[in-house]
């Protein structure tokens, strides 16, 4: 992500006077990840050598992932879903994500389709713990046919008997 510097406000001394900005530099620390962060504020001129610093904590980003969920009629093979969508919350700029999912169903019947494992990357550096990521899983649906003819699968007695008649 980008650095995250929390404005300054005002700086004020033990005694309890308040600096000028031309008194004081300010820098950061740990301010690009989540986690704890910290700002220092550095004395000038009368104030030279004198330092303090406050730490801040940077919230990790939250997002959903949801893995994609299919249906079709039994046909013998499996069906699957590769696909996983960000459905909730966005990565941050110039941030991109990669997904797997684990989930098959074959015969007639349904099952979850899951965010079996993702990773956010800012360029080749992987940022995944900067992000909350919630997963939802999917759901896959094999419909049950009842009667085949001639190895294709028909879901009512009329169309098979028209198979057989044609």
């Amino acid at each position: 992500g980008t650095a995250k510097k929390p404005t300054i406000s005002s700086v004020v001394t033990a005694s309890g006077s308040t600096l000028s900005t031309s008194d004081y530099t300010v820098t950061y620390e740990n301010n690009i990840n989540a986690g704890t962060a910290t700002v220092v504020v550095s004395g000038k001129g009368n104030f030279a050598g004198s330092t303090g610093s406050v730490e801040y904590t940077i919230s990790k980003r939250p997002i959903t992932l949801t893995a994609g969920s299919a249906s079709k009629e039994y046909d013998g093979t499996p069906l699957v879903s590769g696909v996983v969508t960000l459905t909730s919350g966005s990565l941050a700029s110039g941030h991109t994500r990669t997904a797997t999912t684990a989930g098959s169903q074959t015969a007639a019947g349904s099952s979850a389709n899951i965010v079996a494992s993702y990773n956010i990357y800012n360029g080749d550096v992987d940022v995944t713990s900067n992000y909350a990521v919630t997963t939802v899983n999917g759901t896959l649906t094999v419909i049950a046919t009842n009667y085949s003819v001639n190895g294709k699968y028909y879901t009512t007695l009329a169309d098979a008997y028209a198979a057989i008649t044609e």
